[in-house]
């Protein structure tokens, strides 16, 4: 770990590898900080602790301890209980400055900073029976679906399969995309809900969540629940490498038009992308509530993070500063079907898109969100949201806050 800076209150903690950290000078270096959602991001903050005390996870590569976050959910309600009182923000905001230090992330290995796409919740239409316009379905988990890391594995075990099939022979590969789209899981009843198109599926596979809406106005909502284990292609790297759509022009609207106008062609390429998605139905939500996201919280338009879970802790709070300007072309940019997503309340995104600077809490994760400052913005519900999320591929300031140690904080730790 390099630390470029001339505090040393940070010296002390567990080494991260391959990070490159800068140290401002404190909040009034983040631009945009005193028009912070300050309230919102604790809300969000405290229903992420509710999950670290109950279940409390393992330190991940960047060194947090988990209990160093845990311990920050008493002051936490403190100042909740404050922001209800007062009907103000300020005790939020000061929460965050006097128990947290903002630190500039970097990715060591290659030197960039964070690189930034969005994620939504769609709204689609979609039968309880399959019928002749209603015919693709989407699944519960298989009961032979077993974590990979949950069982023994075999001598040669590809690291990269997180997830696999347990039958009488031992452990086994999961079928793959085509596997399972050409029958490989048919007469399981394994079927939630069926919907249009395998273009319709798919997108609903990135996102890693949806709300359905039937013929009788009824409602089901849907939340990531697994995974085959396969590995994630974004296909869009794929039609960009093959010339077929400029690496500038591609941006998920682009890609889901032309998956639409190439029937064949297009179901050939989705099924290049090895990963299935297995969901659930998310009870207990209403309407305006955001579904459940990996951390198991519902998610904050605006406000909650998917990040990389081999380095990040969910609940950890992250500046991001994306310009709208700051495209950054990685291919296709887009998020993967592991998250789920959806407002808390009244929250929505709308056209134009011009940038995201908040303050943010990791409650979700991705395939495809891999490395210390990649991450995915969630950015609401519906097809305005999706209009923008579509778009976002830039990148911008990854800012963690980290905990400051307890005798620098102020009252209990």
């Amino acid at each position: 770990m390099t630390l470029i800076s001339g505090r040393t209150d940070l010296s002390a903690e567990p080494a991260m590898p391959d990070i490159v950290l800068a140290l401002p000078g404190g909040f009034s270096s983040l631009a945009g900080w005193d028009r912070a959602d300050h309230a919102g991001a604790l809300a969000a903050f405290l229903a992420s602790c509710r999950k670290l005390i109950e279940n409390p996870p393992h330190a991940r590569r960047l060194g947090l301890a988990p209990e160093r976050l845990s311990s920050l959910c008493g002051p936490a309600e403190d100042a909740a209980a404050i922001v209800r009182q007062a009907g103000s923000a300020a005790a939020a905001r000061s929460f965050f400055e006097t128990r947290f230090d903002p630190v500039v992330l970097r990715d060591g290995g290659s030197g960039r900073a964070g690189f930034f796409t969005g994620y939504f919740e769609p709204t689609v239409a979609a039968s309880r029976t399959q019928t002749a316009r209603f015919r693709v379905p989407l699944y519960r988990p298989p009961k032979d679906l077993v974590r990979s890391k949950d069982v023994d594995l075999p001598s040669g075990w590809d690291p990269e399969l997180s997830f696999a099939r347990a039958g009488p022979g031992g452990i086994t590969p999961y079928p793959d995309r085509a596997e399972i789209e050409t029958g490989a899981l048919e007469g399981q009843g394994l079927e939630l809900a069926y919907v249009e198109s395998w273009v319709e599926a798919f997108f609903i596979h990135i996102q890693g969540s949806a709300q359905l809406r039937f013929s009788d106005g009824s409602l089901m909502r849907l939340a990531y629940a697994a995974k085959n284990g396969r590995p994630y292609t974004a296909i869009g790297r794929l039609l960009i490498a093959a010339g077929t759509i400029g690496r500038d022009a591609m941006t998920m609207p682009v890609l889901r038009q032309w998956l639409e106008d190439n029937p064949d062609e297009g179901l050939a390429l989705m099924r290049k992308n090895a990963s299935f998605i297995f969901f659930r139905e998310a009870e207990g939500l209403g309407e305006d509530d955001g579904p459940v996201g990996a951390a198991g919280v519902p998610l904050r338009a605006g406000i909650s993070l998917a990040i990389d879970r081999n380095w990040h802790l969910f609940g950890m709070p992250v500046w991001v500063d994306v310009e709208a300007g700051a495209a950054a072309h990685e291919g296709m940019g887009q998020s993967t079907g592991t998250h789920a997503g959806g407002p808390s309340g009244t929250q929505s995104v709308s056209a134009p898109w011009r940038g995201h600077r908040e303050l943010m809490i990791a409650q979700d994760t991705g395939s495809a969100i891999v490395g210390p400052t990649r991450a995915d913005l969630f950015l609401g519900t519906g097809p305005d949201a999706g209009a923008i999320a579509g778009l976002v591929k830039h990148s911008g300031r990854f800012v963690i806050l980290w905990p400051k140690p307890a005798d620098r904080s102020g009252g209990r730790p």
